[in-house]
């Protein structure tokens, strides 16, 4: 597991890479982190990133 220095140097890299581009596609490598599939992942194709954020030790 990751330390919350080190996820907070990714999230600040990621952001300006990640924040308005469009979403291709989505893929789960570990489906128990997900309470339901409603709505679909696929319903993600398409939007745009708002942002990157963290939660915890999730980004």
């Amino acid at each position: 597991m990751p330390e919350l220095p080190d996820l907070e140097v990714v999230k600040e890299n990621l952001s300006p890479r990640a924040v308005g581009k469009t979403v291709r596609g989505a893929r789960v490598f570990f489906p128990a982190f997900l309470k339901t599939w409603d709505p679909p992942l696929d319903s993600l194709v398409g939007l745009q990133v708002q942002g990157v954020g963290r939660r915890g030790k999730y980004l």
